[in-house]
C-alpha cells in the first residue's frame, strides 16, 4: 500500500473541516445523476489542469488586439499560483476574485484552482455593504484584483470589518519553481458564487470541480457542439455563472478561443474583427444592439449561434434580431445553483416563446408544493435533476427549502408542453429581474431604512422597455429629517452601499 504523504493528509483534514462547518449534510444535498459517459471523472482531479490541455500554440484569449496562446496562459497561471503560495494561501482557503473581464482574471481564476484553493467571485460593481458580507461569510483573507483596480480595492479593504490582504494579479512572475497542480476531491468546493437572496443578504452557491466540468460537458458539448475551431465572445461578467461558463470554462474545455470585450457597444465590431462564432448575451443587450447603427453594417456572418439567458427572452426581441441579422437566438434557462444552462432550445430548432427542452444529462419536471407532478399545460414549480444541483454555503435553511427529494427547485414558475418543451411564466419569489440581474426589493428596503433620514421604505418593480423591469422606491422620511433634496442624498448613499444595478431609478419622498 502506498503511504499517504503528509501534504495529502493535511489537505484531507482541511477539506474535512471545511465540509463539516460550511456545507450541507449529504442528506440535504441534491441527487447527482451522471448518466452520460462524458461525466465519468476521476475521484480526485484539478480543474485548472483539465482546462489547460489544448495545444499550447492555439490562441486561448484575444483582448484589445492582443492574442494569448494556451502556452502563455499556462505560464501566467503558474506565475500567479506561485504568488498565492508565497503569501500563504493553502488548499481549501477562500480567495476573493474582484476583477473585470480580462486575461488576468482568467489566469487568476485558474491559478486559484491550480493550488487547490476556493475562488470566491466578487463583482467589481459590488459596494461596501455587499463586499463586507461576502468576505465575512466566505471567511476569505485575500482579495486578488487587477492593477487598474489596486488602489480602489485597497481603499475598500481598509473600510472592512476584518483584515484582508490585497494581491495584484501579476502574470509576469518567475515560474521555474512553480508547484504542480493540487488534486482534490471532485465534489469538494471549487467556486463560491454569491447571488441575490429574496429575503436576506447575498447567498453563497458552491460549485465543485465536477460541477464546473459537467456544465461544459453537457450544455457546451451537446447543445452548442463547441469545438477547438470556435471563437466565443460576449460581455457577460465572469463574476456570474453564465459568463464564467460561456467565456472561460466552455471555450477552454474545448480548446477554443475566447474574445474578451471592454465595452458593450464595441461588441458588434469585435464580433466582426474576431470572426466570432458563438455570442453569449442577455435579452437586454440584444435590445441595445438592435438600436445600434452597426447592427446593419457590421459583418456578423461568422456567427453560428447567438445564446441568450439570465432573463426571459421576449418574442419581439428574438424576432427583431432574426429580421435584422438573419440569426436566430438560442434561448436557454439556467441558474447559478445548476452551474449553467440546463434547459435550452437547440441551434436550428428554436421555438420562440419557449426556453427549450432539458439539456442532455438533465431531467426537468413541473411540480406543485408537495413535489407532485402537475399536468402538461398547467403552471407549476420547475424542478431539475442532473450532474449538478443546488449546494449552499453556510445556509442549511435555504438548502432544505430548495432541494426536495433530491431535485433542485429553481424558484421559477413554468409550463411543460406534452412534447417536452418548457415555457417560462415568471419568478416564484420576490426577486426582480432587470437586464439579467436579480434584485431583492427587501435588500434595497433594508438599506434605505438604515439611513437616519428614513423611517420606512417600499421598493417595487416597474416595467421597462429596455431592461425588462427597473426598481423604484417610495420613502417616508424620519420626523426630523429635512425633505429638501432628500431623494438626491438617498441616491448618493445607495450608490456607496449597493451595486448600481440595485439602486432605484426613482425615489419618491412622502
Amino acid at each position: 500500500m502506498t503511504p499517504i504523504s503528509a501534504a495529502a493528509e493535511s489537505d484531507a483534514l482541511r477539506w474535512a473541516a471545511l465540509t463539516a462547518d460550511c456545507l450541507p449534510p449529504r442528506a440535504l444535498q441534491p441527487q447527482r445523476v451522471y448518466a452520460l459517459a462524458d461525466l465519468r471523472y476521476d475521484a480526485a482531479l484539478n480543474v485548472a489542469s483539465e482546462l489547460l490541455k489544448a495545444d499550447p500554440r492555439q490562441v486561448a484569449i484575444r483582448f484589445r488586439n492582443r492574442a494569448q496562446t494556451y502556452g502563455a496562459l499556462g505560464e501566467s497561471v503558474l506565475a500567479i499560483a506561485s504568488r498565492l503560495i508565497a503569501v500563504g494561501i493553502e488548499p481549501s482557503d477562500r480567495v476573493i476574485l474582484r476583477m473585470t473581464n480580462r486575461p488576468e482574471l482568467v489566469a487568476a481564476w485558474l491559478a486559484v484552482q491550480w493550488i487547490g484553493a476556493v475562488g470566491v467571485h466578487l463583482p467589481p460593481m459590488y459596494r461596501l455593504r455587499e463586499t463586507t458580507h461576502i468576505i465575512e461569510d466566505a471567511g476569505a483573507t485575500t482579495i486578488v484584483c487587477d492593477a487598474d483596480a489596486a488602489e480602489e480595492t485597497a481603499a475598500l479593504s481598509a473600510r472592512l470589518t476584518q483584515r484582508v490582504n490585497v494581491l495584484v494579479a501579476d502574470c509576469n512572475g518567475d515560474t521555474t519553481e512553480a508547484a504542480p497542480p493540487r488534486l482534490r476531491d471532485r465534489d469538494a468546493p471549487a467556486v463560491i458564487c454569491y447571488i441575490t437572496s429574496a429575503d436576506g443578504p447575498p447567498k453563497g452557491v458552491v460549485l465543485s470541480s465536477a460541477d464546473v466540468l459537467a456544465s461544459a460537458d453537457t450544455y457546451a458539448r451537446h447543445v452548442l457542439q463547441l469545438t477547438s475551431s470556435d471563437v466565443c465572445i460576449g460581455t457577460v461578467s465572469l463574476a456570474w455563472a453564465y459568463g464564467l461558463g460561456g467565456l472561460l470554462t466552455f471555450p477552454l474545455r474545448a480548446g477554443a478561443t475566447v474574445v474578451l470585450v471592454d465595452g458593450a457597444m464595441n461588441l458588434l465590431q469585435a464580433v466582426a474583427d474576431a470572426r466570432a462564432t458563438i455570442l453569449f448575451s442577455v435579452p437586454t443587450m440584444y435590445r441595445m444592439l438592435l438600436q445600434h447603427p452597426g447592427v446593419s453594417s457590421c459583418d456578423l456572418s461568422s456567427l453560428r449561434c447567438c445564446v441568450s439567458s439570465a432573463e426571459p427572452l421576449p418574442v419581439p426581441v428574438a424576432s427583431a434580431w432574426r429580421d435584422a441579422t438573419g440569426l436566430e437566438i438560442v434561448d436557454g434557462f439556467g441558474t447559478t445553483e445548476m452551474g449553467h444552462i440546463c434547459i435550452s432550445s437547440r441551434p436550428g430548432h428554436v421555438r420562440e416563446g419557449f426556453i427549450g427542452t432539458a439539456v442532455h444529462g438533465y431531467e426537468a419536471r413541473i411540480v406543485d408544493d408537495a413535489m407532485r407532478d402537475v399536468a402538461d399545460g398547467t403552471p407549476g414549480f420547475l424542478a431539475v435533476r442532473g450532474p449538478t444541483g443546488a449546494c449552499y454555503w453556510r445556509n442549511a435553511g435555504e438548502q432544505r427549502r430548495v432541494v426536495r427529494d433530491g431535485w433542485t427547485l429553481t424558484g421559477d414558475l413554468c409550463v411543460r408542453d406534452p412534447d417536452g418543451w418548457f415555457r417560462h411564466v415568471r419568478r416564484a419569489d420576490a426577486l426582480v429581474v432587470s437586464a439579467g440581474y436579480k434584485i431583492s426589493t427587501r435588500e434595497v428596503e433594508r438599506a434605505l431604512v438604515e439611513h437616519p433620514e428614513v423611517s420606512s421604505a417600499h421598493v417595487f418593480a416597474e416595467p421597462d422597455p429596455v431592461r425588462g423591469a427597473v426598481v423604484k422606491a417610495v420613502v417616508a422620511r424620519a420626523g426630523n429629517a429635512d425633505g429638501t433634496r432628500l431623494s438626491e442624498r438617498l441616491q448618493l448613499y445607495l450608490k456607496t452601499a449597493l451595486a448600481p444595478f440595485k439602486c432605484p431609478r426613482e425615489i419618491q419622498i412622502v
